[in-house]
């Protein structure tokens, strides 16, 4: 499965990268081997804070 994710993420706001984080937790956990793109502003910013 594929997944792409738009929201205001790499725009410097921890909390949308906070949920961004428990988005991505929630498909993995539904699906291990799910194929998940996010659209970012800053994709080294919000790298760093979904880990």
């Amino acid at each position: 499965m594929k997944v792409l994710i738009s929201g205001y993420y790499g725009f410097y706001n921890i909390g949308d990268e906070a949920i961004l984080k428990s988005i991505i937790e929630s498909l993995r956990n539904a699906d291990p081997n799910i194929d998940i793109v996010v659209l970012s502003n800053d994709v080294e910013y919000t790298k760093v804070h979904i880990r």
